[in-house]
Protein backbone atom coordinates (compact mmCIF):
# COMPACT_ATOMS: atom_id res chain seq x y z
CA UNK A 1 0.00 0.00 0.00
CA UNK A 2 2.70 2.29 0.73
CA UNK A 3 4.47 1.90 -2.68
CA UNK A 4 1.26 2.03 -4.15
CA UNK A 5 0.50 5.70 -2.27
CA UNK A 6 3.70 6.60 -3.46
CA UNK A 7 3.28 6.21 -6.69
CA UNK A 8 0.77 8.07 -6.96
CA UNK A 9 2.19 10.69 -4.97
CA UNK A 10 4.80 10.90 -7.32
CA UNK A 11 1.99 11.08 -10.40
CA UNK A 12 -0.14 13.96 -9.01
CA UNK A 13 3.40 16.02 -8.50
CA UNK A 14 4.55 14.93 -12.29
CA UNK A 15 1.46 15.65 -13.92
CA UNK A 16 0.77 19.18 -11.80
CA UNK A 17 4.40 20.32 -13.06
CA UNK A 18 3.71 19.35 -16.21
CA UNK A 19 0.47 21.19 -16.45
CA UNK A 20 1.84 23.92 -15.03
CA UNK A 21 5.01 24.13 -16.97
CA UNK A 22 2.53 23.73 -20.11
CA UNK A 23 0.64 26.67 -18.78
CA UNK A 24 3.66 28.71 -18.52
CA UNK A 25 4.59 28.22 -21.91
CA UNK A 26 1.07 28.97 -23.37
CA UNK A 27 1.20 32.14 -21.48
CA UNK A 28 4.47 32.98 -23.13
CA UNK A 29 3.52 32.28 -26.27
CA UNK A 30 -0.26 34.08 -26.26
CA UNK A 31 1.70 37.09 -24.71
CA UNK A 32 4.02 37.46 -27.42
CA UNK A 33 1.87 36.57 -29.56
CA UNK A 34 -1.81 38.65 -28.84
CA UNK A 35 -3.12 39.11 -32.45
CA UNK A 36 -2.80 35.61 -33.34
CA UNK A 37 -4.73 34.30 -30.13
CA UNK A 38 -7.59 37.10 -31.18
CA UNK A 39 -7.85 35.61 -34.51
CA UNK A 40 -8.42 32.37 -33.12
CA UNK A 41 -11.27 33.21 -30.70
CA UNK A 42 -12.61 35.25 -33.82
CA UNK A 43 -12.33 32.41 -36.44
CA UNK A 44 -14.25 30.29 -33.79
CA UNK A 45 -16.65 32.64 -32.84
CA UNK A 46 -17.18 33.08 -37.01
CA UNK A 47 -17.48 29.52 -37.76
CA UNK A 48 -20.13 28.57 -34.73
CA UNK A 49 -22.12 31.17 -36.45
CA UNK A 50 -21.81 29.28 -40.04
CA UNK A 51 -22.89 25.99 -38.91
CA UNK A 52 -26.32 25.56 -38.13
CA UNK A 53 -27.85 23.76 -40.84
CA UNK A 54 -25.52 22.45 -43.29
CA UNK A 55 -25.48 19.01 -41.27
CA UNK A 56 -27.03 16.68 -38.52
CA UNK A 57 -26.28 17.99 -35.10
CA UNK A 58 -25.14 21.31 -36.86
CA UNK A 59 -26.40 23.09 -33.71
CA UNK A 60 -24.87 21.12 -31.36
CA UNK A 61 -21.23 21.20 -33.28
CA UNK A 62 -22.29 25.02 -33.84
CA UNK A 63 -22.46 25.33 -29.35
CA UNK A 64 -19.17 23.32 -28.98
CA UNK A 65 -17.32 25.26 -31.07
CA UNK A 66 -18.61 28.46 -29.62
CA UNK A 67 -18.12 27.42 -26.06
CA UNK A 68 -14.59 25.91 -26.86
CA UNK A 69 -13.99 30.24 -28.14
CA UNK A 70 -15.78 31.55 -25.23
CA UNK A 71 -13.83 28.96 -22.46
CA UNK A 72 -10.32 29.91 -24.67
CA UNK A 73 -11.31 33.67 -24.30
CA UNK A 74 -11.42 33.18 -20.56
CA UNK A 75 -8.23 30.97 -20.35
CA UNK A 76 -6.25 33.75 -22.28
CA UNK A 77 -7.56 36.43 -19.76
CA UNK A 78 -6.74 34.77 -16.91
CA UNK A 79 -3.42 33.45 -18.12
CA UNK A 80 -2.31 37.24 -19.37
CA UNK A 81 -3.02 38.63 -16.11
CA UNK A 82 -1.91 36.01 -14.27
CA UNK A 83 -4.92 35.06 -12.58
CA UNK A 84 -4.90 31.32 -12.92
CA UNK A 85 -4.80 30.21 -9.93
CA UNK A 86 -7.15 30.91 -6.85
CA UNK A 87 -5.83 34.26 -5.09
CA UNK A 88 -7.42 36.39 -2.35
CA UNK A 89 -9.81 37.99 -5.08
CA UNK A 90 -12.59 35.77 -4.24
CA UNK A 91 -15.24 37.62 -6.12
CA UNK A 92 -13.41 37.12 -9.31
CA UNK A 93 -13.05 33.29 -9.04
CA UNK A 94 -16.78 33.02 -7.90
CA UNK A 95 -17.68 35.20 -10.94
CA UNK A 96 -15.34 32.93 -12.86
CA UNK A 97 -17.94 30.02 -12.41
CA UNK A 98 -20.66 31.80 -13.45
CA UNK A 99 -18.75 32.91 -16.82
CA UNK A 100 -17.78 29.20 -17.35
CA UNK A 101 -21.53 28.39 -16.94
CA UNK A 102 -22.67 31.11 -19.59
CA UNK A 103 -19.97 29.54 -21.72
CA UNK A 104 -21.37 26.42 -21.75
CA UNK A 105 -24.70 25.95 -20.45
CA UNK A 106 -26.50 25.99 -23.58
CA UNK A 107 -24.10 23.17 -25.08
CA UNK A 108 -24.19 21.24 -22.05
CA UNK A 109 -28.15 21.46 -22.94
CA UNK A 110 -28.38 19.96 -26.30
CA UNK A 111 -25.79 17.15 -25.54
CA UNK A 112 -27.93 16.05 -22.68
CA UNK A 113 -30.90 16.41 -24.80
CA UNK A 114 -28.92 14.31 -27.87
CA UNK A 115 -27.75 11.74 -25.00
CA UNK A 116 -30.20 11.52 -22.44
CA UNK A 117 -33.15 13.07 -23.51
CA UNK A 118 -35.54 14.99 -21.63
CA UNK A 119 -34.99 13.88 -18.36
CA UNK A 120 -31.51 14.19 -18.63
CA UNK A 121 -31.93 17.30 -20.26
CA UNK A 122 -34.50 19.10 -17.71
CA UNK A 123 -32.12 17.36 -15.06
CA UNK A 124 -29.32 18.84 -16.18
CA UNK A 125 -31.12 22.82 -16.74
CA UNK A 126 -31.98 22.33 -13.13
CA UNK A 127 -28.79 21.65 -11.16
CA UNK A 128 -27.31 24.17 -13.99
CA UNK A 129 -29.94 26.74 -12.82
CA UNK A 130 -29.59 25.58 -8.75
CA UNK A 131 -26.01 26.26 -8.96
CA UNK A 132 -26.16 29.53 -10.75
CA UNK A 133 -28.55 30.86 -8.12
CA UNK A 134 -26.48 29.48 -4.68
CA UNK A 135 -23.69 31.59 -6.79
CA UNK A 136 -25.31 34.99 -7.27
CA UNK A 137 -26.78 34.18 -3.74
CA UNK A 138 -22.84 34.28 -2.72
CA UNK A 139 -22.22 37.35 -4.41
CA UNK A 140 -25.21 39.16 -2.97
CA UNK A 141 -24.88 38.12 0.37
CA UNK A 142 -20.94 39.22 0.00
CA UNK A 143 -20.95 41.95 -1.59
CA UNK A 144 -24.09 43.52 -1.13
CA UNK A 145 -24.48 45.08 -4.27
CA UNK A 146 -26.59 44.99 -7.13
CA UNK A 147 -25.92 41.85 -9.16
CA UNK A 148 -24.92 42.43 -12.91
CA UNK A 149 -24.24 39.52 -16.19
CA UNK A 150 -20.83 38.53 -16.11
CA UNK A 151 -19.82 38.32 -19.08
CA UNK A 152 -16.14 36.79 -20.94
CA UNK A 153 -13.63 39.80 -21.12
CA UNK A 154 -12.74 40.19 -24.52
CA UNK A 155 -9.66 42.95 -24.00
CA UNK A 156 -11.58 45.46 -26.63
CA UNK A 157 -13.73 46.85 -23.29
CA UNK A 158 -11.33 49.49 -22.96
CA UNK A 159 -11.64 50.79 -26.23
CA UNK A 160 -15.19 51.83 -26.05
CA UNK A 161 -15.12 54.85 -24.57
CA UNK A 162 -12.33 56.96 -25.86
CA UNK A 163 -13.10 60.32 -24.71
CA UNK A 164 -14.41 59.26 -21.01
CA UNK A 165 -11.79 58.34 -18.70
CA UNK A 166 -12.42 55.22 -16.99
CA UNK A 167 -13.93 54.99 -13.40
CA UNK A 168 -11.55 53.41 -11.21
CA UNK A 169 -13.32 51.06 -8.93
CA UNK A 170 -11.36 48.95 -6.86
CA UNK A 171 -11.91 45.23 -7.42
CA UNK A 172 -10.93 43.95 -3.73
CA UNK A 173 -7.60 45.60 -3.39
CA UNK A 174 -6.16 43.99 -6.98
CA UNK A 175 -6.24 47.69 -9.00
CA UNK A 176 -4.53 49.85 -6.23
CA UNK A 177 -3.97 50.26 -2.71
CA UNK A 178 -3.78 52.79 -0.35
CA UNK A 179 -0.59 53.12 2.42
CA UNK A 180 -0.98 53.34 5.78
CA UNK A 181 1.41 55.62 6.89
CA UNK A 182 0.70 58.74 4.50
CA UNK A 183 -2.67 57.53 2.69
CA UNK A 184 -1.20 58.00 -0.47
CA UNK A 185 -3.57 55.88 -2.90
CA UNK A 186 -0.74 53.53 -5.23
CA UNK A 187 -1.55 51.97 -8.32
CA UNK A 188 -0.77 49.06 -9.56
CA UNK A 189 -0.18 47.65 -13.01
CA UNK A 190 -2.94 45.67 -13.22
CA UNK A 191 -4.91 48.75 -12.57
CA UNK A 192 -3.65 50.69 -14.77
CA UNK A 193 -6.23 51.55 -17.65
CA UNK A 194 -5.04 51.59 -21.62
CA UNK A 195 -1.74 54.37 -22.01
CA UNK A 196 -3.81 56.74 -24.49
CA UNK A 197 -6.11 57.29 -21.49
CA UNK A 198 -3.71 57.53 -18.35
CA UNK A 199 -3.61 61.18 -16.89
CA UNK A 200 -1.29 60.30 -14.52
CA UNK A 201 -3.21 61.41 -11.79
CA UNK A 202 -3.98 59.49 -8.43
CA UNK A 203 -7.19 57.24 -8.70
CA UNK A 204 -10.41 58.34 -8.59
CA UNK A 205 -12.65 56.02 -6.30
CA UNK A 206 -15.97 55.03 -8.05
CA UNK A 207 -18.85 54.64 -6.20
CA UNK A 208 -20.38 51.70 -4.53
CA UNK A 209 -23.73 51.91 -2.88
CA UNK A 210 -24.69 48.69 -0.58
CA UNK A 211 -28.17 48.00 -1.02
CA UNK A 212 -30.99 49.11 1.36
CA UNK A 213 -33.27 46.00 2.46
CA UNK A 214 -36.01 46.57 0.12
CA UNK A 215 -32.76 46.85 -2.95
CA UNK A 216 -31.58 43.18 -1.41
CA UNK A 217 -34.88 41.67 -1.47
CA UNK A 218 -35.48 43.20 -5.10
CA UNK A 219 -32.14 41.24 -6.13
CA UNK A 220 -33.36 38.09 -4.20
CA UNK A 221 -36.51 38.00 -6.27
CA UNK A 222 -34.12 38.09 -9.14
CA UNK A 223 -31.93 35.57 -8.26
CA UNK A 224 -34.51 32.91 -7.39
CA UNK A 225 -36.51 33.37 -10.53
CA UNK A 226 -35.02 30.76 -12.39
CA UNK A 227 -35.51 27.55 -10.19
CA UNK A 228 -39.08 29.07 -9.03
CA UNK A 229 -40.39 28.82 -12.68
CA UNK A 230 -38.42 25.34 -13.06
CA UNK A 231 -39.89 23.86 -10.10
CA UNK A 232 -43.41 25.45 -11.28
CA UNK A 233 -42.49 23.85 -14.82
CA UNK A 234 -42.00 20.60 -13.01
CA UNK A 235 -45.60 21.01 -11.17
CA UNK A 236 -47.61 22.12 -14.08
CA UNK A 237 -45.85 21.03 -17.46
CA UNK A 238 -44.71 23.03 -20.05
CA UNK A 239 -47.68 23.93 -21.70
CA UNK A 240 -49.13 25.27 -18.33
CA UNK A 241 -49.20 29.33 -18.18
CA UNK A 242 -48.85 29.58 -14.19
CA UNK A 243 -44.66 28.58 -14.96
CA UNK A 244 -44.86 31.41 -17.20
CA UNK A 245 -47.11 33.89 -15.34
CA UNK A 246 -45.10 33.08 -12.27
CA UNK A 247 -41.52 33.99 -13.74
CA UNK A 248 -43.17 37.24 -15.10
CA UNK A 249 -44.65 38.24 -12.19
CA UNK A 250 -41.86 37.60 -10.16
CA UNK A 251 -39.68 39.47 -12.69
CA UNK A 252 -42.01 42.71 -12.38
CA UNK A 253 -41.87 42.47 -8.33
CA UNK A 254 -38.34 42.63 -8.80
CA UNK A 255 -38.34 45.86 -10.68
CA UNK A 256 -40.87 47.38 -9.11
CA UNK A 257 -38.94 47.08 -5.65
CA UNK A 258 -36.44 48.50 -7.49
CA UNK A 259 -38.45 51.41 -8.73
CA UNK A 260 -39.42 53.00 -5.45
CA UNK A 261 -34.99 53.10 -4.50
CA UNK A 262 -32.43 55.19 -4.96
CA UNK A 263 -29.51 53.84 -7.10
CA UNK A 264 -26.19 55.08 -8.73
CA UNK A 265 -25.87 55.64 -12.66
CA UNK A 266 -24.62 52.17 -12.40
CA UNK A 267 -27.25 50.31 -10.95
CA UNK A 268 -30.10 52.50 -13.02
CA UNK A 269 -28.48 51.60 -16.34
CA UNK A 270 -29.14 47.52 -15.28
CA UNK A 271 -32.08 48.52 -13.99
CA UNK A 272 -33.18 49.65 -17.68
CA UNK A 273 -31.61 46.30 -18.96
CA UNK A 274 -33.80 44.03 -17.27
CA UNK A 275 -36.95 46.00 -18.35
CA UNK A 276 -35.45 45.84 -21.83
CA UNK A 277 -34.64 41.86 -21.66
CA UNK A 278 -38.66 41.37 -20.76
CA UNK A 279 -38.94 41.57 -24.33
CA UNK A 280 -37.32 37.86 -24.14
CA UNK A 281 -41.11 36.83 -23.15
CA UNK A 282 -42.39 37.17 -26.83
CA UNK A 283 -40.68 34.56 -27.45
CA UNK A 284 -41.28 31.91 -24.37
CA UNK A 285 -43.94 29.23 -23.87
CA UNK A 286 -46.66 29.10 -23.97
CA UNK A 287 -46.91 32.83 -25.07
CA UNK A 288 -44.91 32.58 -28.10
CA UNK A 289 -46.78 29.17 -29.30
CA UNK A 290 -50.31 30.86 -28.63
CA UNK A 291 -49.52 34.61 -29.48
CA UNK A 292 -46.16 35.64 -30.95
CA UNK A 293 -45.28 32.86 -33.16
CA UNK A 294 -47.91 33.74 -35.77
CA UNK A 295 -47.40 37.68 -36.01
CA UNK A 296 -43.30 36.66 -36.26
CA UNK A 297 -43.69 34.59 -38.88
CA UNK A 298 -45.63 36.66 -40.69
CA UNK A 299 -43.41 39.69 -40.30
CA UNK A 300 -40.58 37.49 -41.70
CA UNK A 301 -42.70 35.99 -44.62
CA UNK A 302 -43.06 39.50 -45.42
CA UNK A 303 -39.33 40.71 -45.29
CA UNK A 304 -38.60 37.79 -46.84
CA UNK A 305 -41.14 38.51 -50.09
CA UNK A 306 -39.75 42.39 -49.67
CA UNK A 307 -35.97 42.07 -49.90
CA UNK A 308 -34.35 41.77 -52.67
CA UNK A 309 -30.65 40.72 -51.08
CA UNK A 310 -31.67 40.01 -48.08
CA UNK A 311 -34.37 37.49 -48.47
CA UNK A 312 -32.02 34.53 -48.00
CA UNK A 313 -30.78 35.87 -44.78
CA UNK A 314 -34.85 36.18 -43.67
CA UNK A 315 -35.05 32.02 -44.83
CA UNK A 316 -32.42 31.10 -43.00
CA UNK A 317 -34.31 33.12 -39.44
CA UNK A 318 -36.89 31.75 -40.12
CA UNK A 319 -35.58 28.19 -40.10
CA UNK A 320 -33.13 28.76 -37.39
CA UNK A 321 -35.89 30.41 -35.09
CA UNK A 322 -38.24 27.63 -34.35
CA UNK A 323 -34.69 25.49 -33.03
CA UNK A 324 -33.93 28.80 -31.19
CA UNK A 325 -37.01 28.73 -29.29
CA UNK A 326 -36.80 25.32 -28.09
CA UNK A 327 -33.60 25.74 -26.35
CA UNK A 328 -34.06 26.49 -22.94
CA UNK A 329 -30.82 29.07 -22.13
CA UNK A 330 -31.38 30.45 -25.13
CA UNK A 331 -34.54 32.19 -24.46
CA UNK A 332 -35.05 31.90 -20.58
CA UNK A 333 -31.34 32.42 -19.73
CA UNK A 334 -31.30 35.62 -17.39
CA UNK A 335 -27.98 36.62 -18.71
Amino acid sequence: MDAVAKYFEEYRKWSSESVSESLSEYRRWSSENPTLVKDIETFLRGLSYILPGYFKDSLLVSEFVYSLAQLLSLLNQRLLKGQITLSVDGFRRIEDVLRVLNCVEVFLELAASRLGGPVARWSLIFSVQVLKMVVRLVLLFKSREMLRPVEVEDGTEDTINLLSPPQDINHNGTDYFTLKSSGRTIRKIQGAPPIYLRSWLPPTFGKSSKLTSQQFAAEAVHVAQPVAHLMALGVFGEKSWTPFCLALGLDFTSQGLHMHSEHNPAERKEIVRRWFSLLSYILRSPFYDTQSKRIIMSFLSTMERSLPLGGSLVSSLKAYLPEYQSVYFYTWSQE
